[in-house]
């Protein structure tokens, strides 16, 4: 299979400590999430320069660590954080002698948005895990890599109908349809196994694994967007041949929160 040489190994070499650290728990796995958070905030710094914008890099350090703090402690008063984060921007930039105003606050608020608030409800789900004795995150991460494997080898062998060709010229129905079963069938799995609870029913899991898949697929192709207005191939080069942290993350910015959701509202 030389058609994954290459492709999927840094996460043969990152998912066994993923896992202990989601084994782990609390603030092993907190902490890692906001490292991952601070790395990918750096480099949507670098995109966003390329457009002549310059988000305030301490600002979104600062405001990540509010916005985990909210999902890792479960507070419900989240109308104080957003009311700080708020504050500390325009303070900020009332006092920044950087040019276009209007254009790095409006690309702060979106980088928060875009990855702490999104990508930091993982840290939800693993406090959610820990606490109802479930399994939800090593579900979505085994699924996440299983579509984005599955889609890779049969778009390579099979892809005839692309997707976005202007944006992605590589992504195929094909693979995206292969990406999906195979997300379902990791959900099933689990599900089978008894680790997703017993609250859920068999149709639960088959639409939560679809819609996980099809929001995971979506990240990864709103991403490819960003870094085509940027100009780039890759969103970094930290991870030595296989882009930035940002590429391998892309898609569990869009699909964690559709877990953080359904273990927060429907179960």
């Amino acid at each position: 299979m030389n058609i994954l040489k290459g492709r999927n190994l840094v996460w043969m070499l990152g998912m066994p400590i993923f896992f202990i650290l989601i084994w782990l728990g609390n603030y092993f796995f907190y902490s890692l999430i906001q490292i991952v958070i601070i790395l990918i905030l750096k480099e949507y710094i670098l995109l966003v320069k390329r457009l002549k914008s310059n988000p305030p890099y301490i600002i979104l350090i600062f405001c990540s660590f509010l916005i985990t703090h909210f999902y890792f402690s479960g507070t419900l008063n989240y109308e104080i954080y957003i009311f700080i984060i708020l504050f500390i921007l325009f303070i900020y930039e009332l006092f920044n002698k950087n040019e276009n105003p209007f254009d790095n606050i409006s690309m702060t608020i979106f980088g928060i948005l875009y990855i702490p608030l999104l990508l930091g409800t993982i840290i939800a789900v693993r406090q959610f895990d820990q606490i109802m004795y479930t399994n939800y995150t090593y579900a979505l991460f085994i699924s996440i890599w299983a579509c984005d494997t599955a889609a890779f080898i049969f778009g390579s062998l099979f892809g005839k109908r692309k997707i976005f060709p202007d944006i992605s010229p590589k992504k195929s129905w094909e693979g995206s349809i292969a990406g999906l079963i195979a997300s379902i069938i990791v959900f099933l799995v689990f599900f089978k196994m008894n680790l997703l609870g017993k609250s859920s029913n068999i149709f639960e899991i088959i639409l939560l694994a679809t819609t996980v898949s099809v929001f995971g697929q979506i990240g990864d192709l709103f991403e490819s967007k960003l870094k085509r207005e940027a100009g780039v191939k890759d969103s970094g080069t930290l991870l030595l041949g296989h882009g930035g942290v940002l590429d391998r993350f892309d898609s569990l910015i869009f699909a964690s929160p559709v877990i953080y959701f359904y273990t927060n509202f429907f179960i």
